[in-house]
């Protein structure tokens, strides 16, 4: 089940500092599920938070906080369980997916080079707003809704691309982040964000080849409810609270 939390999660989509009370044009949340295709119960359930000072990403399960303050160039994560907190910087994220991008580039498995550099046909319906990226290994089909803004536009993608690289780095085998980072330059390109994504990933060519087949819907809110401004006040409190561990320790609870 793990490895297809760290899946689920790779295709999601992700601070510290004081978090301002004042409503900001581009202050906003995002509740996602993701599910396996032909299951109508989520496999993961994840409510992201826009706020003024930096995004919250909150899982149901495990329970875990992860605040993106790309202005300052750290991304925390706190286990709520475990009452921890460890920190990263972005300067860090990226030259581990850099890292990574050259060891899968060196793979013998032609999936793991497609995904070090992935070329894809991409395709924008104006009238639907619906997103396609096609290859042979791996296929996004994406329903998307217009940005409110450019600075929504702006901070979904900034999310995304940092969900996909950390998401990377917490779960040690997991998919290369390049093909998202892909998908989600295309969306922000065209001003738009998705609303449901399905993904097609071939893990070998020919008729009998396996595929993972996984969709997720995202439902936005353009105003932050009161609920989430406390949730956000709550993980400040963490903050001060819980002791900082390595992140090779903090990797080590989750895995218990």
């Amino acid at each position: 089940m793990k490895g297809n939390v760290q899946l689920l999660r790779w295709i999601i989509v992700a601070a510290v500092g004081g978090f301002v009370h004042e409503a900001s044009a581009a202050d906003f949340r995002v509740d996602n599920q993701v599910f396996s295709v032909d299951q109508q119960e989520p496999l993961v359930r994840s409510t992201t938070v826009f706020g003024s000072a930096a995004v919250y990403d909150f899982l149901a399960d495990p329970a875990e906080v992860t605040m993106f303050d790309p202005r300052g160039g750290r991304i925390v994560l706190l286990d709520l369980s475990g009452r921890v907190k460890t920190e990263l910087t972005t300067a860090q994220v990226e030259a581990f997916v850099e890292r990574l991008r050259q060891r899968a580039a060196a793979q013998p498995k032609p999936l793991l080079r497609f995904l070090a550099n992935p070329e894809f046909e991409a395709s924008y319906d104006e009238q639907t707003g619906r997103v396609e990226l096609t290859s042979p290994w791996l296929t996004y089909r994406v329903e998307t809704v217009a940005a409110v803004s450019e600075e929504v536009s702006r901070r979904y993608r900034e999310f995304s691309d940092w969900h996909a690289q950390l998401n990377a780095l917490v779960h040690p085998g997991a998919h290369p982040p390049f093909a998202r980072l892909k998908l989600n330059e295309i969306l922000a390109q065209h001003g738009r964000i998705p609303r449901r994504v399905e993904l097609e990933i071939r893990t070998a060519q020919g008729p009998s080849a396996r595929r993972i087949r996984l969709r997720s819907v995202h439902r936005f809110a353009g105003q932050l409810a009161e609920s989430d401004r406390d949730r956000v006040a709550q993980v400040e409190q963490f903050l001060i609270m819980f002791p900082p561990v390595h992140f090779s320790d903090y990797q080590r609870r989750l895995k218990r």
